[in-house]
């Protein structure tokens, strides 16, 4: 009975987790889930790393970490000239107290091929290793009650040989752009508009800690849009949205933010940048209402979200999640050019 008990339990927390971590700013990130997206931006290299602390009031630690590091070869800040996009990635996700979670490393290519001066398309792989994990050493079980306590050090007689497999995993993604010819980063006539689709896990990787339990991930698709719209000389307007269909799991994320500028560029030296700042809210189908702020000092960026969840009112002061963003983007006139 003790057996069948944990193995219901290994059973839920192991479909729990089979859907994918995910983030609110996922348009910050957005080369970890399209691909396609890789190396798509102003500069030639950008580092980003991101840490989402899940349930933060719970009194049990859900978390995912994230960096990936990518670059383009050939990109021009005008002209007709097809480009390149390298990338590479690393993902720690882990929560409760068995410490049940993925580790991930991966790499991204793509290829950006010009429509006209303003037009592009991208498409874009990537490749990965993963490893599902657990470790059972902090668990403790009812079989462990000495008659005062429960006693860790105590046998369970639980088996709890769980094997931490590597499996391979790939996804595919495309992408149209567009921007308008403005030199200006901020022009009341400036637009910008990225779009695009992908595909995860199309191999459909097993994951497997016993043989009990066959699970495999379903192939995961993402829509998803952003717009730059320039309304003053020192203001934008950004507007993102994501739809993910996962197996049965839907979800859609959507987000509105307003942008300005605090200190402009000097024309004269690259050591006097541009800053601005960032604030709105992204909006989650799950019931999240998710505060935004950003601000940019020139190469550097940092944004912090955090999300409310007022699905169930009674408890959602154990539903919150404190979500970090740091990112670091080369110029081509930075003196690390290659």
């Amino acid at each position: 009975m003790k057996n069948c008990v944990f193995n219901l339990f290994i059973f839920v927390a192991i479909t729990s987790f089979a859907q994918d971590a995910h983030f609110t700013q996922l348009d910050k990130s957005i080369s970890y889930l399209n691909p396609a997206m890789t190396g798509n931006f102003d500069g030639f290299a950008k580092i980003t790393a991101q840490h989402r602390s899940q349930w933060i009031n719970s009194g049990t630690a859900f978390t995912t970490s994230y960096m990936m590091g990518e670059m383009n070869f050939g990109k021009k800040k005008r002209g007709l000239k097809s480009f390149a996009g390298v990338g590479a990635y690393f993902l720690n996700d882990v929560g409760g107290a068995s410490q049940i979670g993925l580790r991930s490393g991966g790499i991204s290519a793509s290829g950006n091929v010009p429509l006209s001066m303003n037009q592009w398309i991208s498409g874009g792989i990537n490749l990965s290793f993963n490893q599902r994990v657990i470790d059972l050493s902090n668990v403790t079980f009812l079989s462990q009650w000495d008659g005062t306590t429960l006693n860790p050090s105590q046998s369970s007689g639980e088996n709890v040989n769980f094997t931490n497999d590597v499996y391979p995993d790939a996804g595919i993604g495309l992408a149209f752009n567009f921007q308008e010819r403005s030199d200006a980063s901020f022009n009341s006539k400036n637009f910008k508009f990225q779009g695009g689709i992908s595909f995860q896990h199309l191999n459909r990787p097993k994951m497997n800690f016993s043989s009990i339990e066959q699970d495999r991930l379903y192939v995961k698709t993402m829509i998803h849009a952003s717009s730059s719209i320039g309304i003053t000389p020192v203001s934008n307007i950004e507007l993102t949205i994501a739809q993910f269909f996962q197996g049965p799991h839907r979800e859609t994320l959507v987000g509105a933010f307003l942008k300005t500028k605090l200190k402009e560029a000097s024309h004269f030296t690259s050591l006097v940048t541009a800053q601005y700042l960032t604030v709105g809210t992204y909006f989650r189908t799950t019931m999240d209402i998710c505060p935004y702020f950003a601000l940019d000092l020139g190469p550097f960026r940092m944004g912090i979200a955090y999300d409310l969840n007022f699905r169930n009112v009674t408890r959602s002061s154990y539903r919150h999640s404190l979500e970090i963003q740091l990112a670091y983007q080369f110029s081509k006139r930075n003196k690390l050019r290659f």
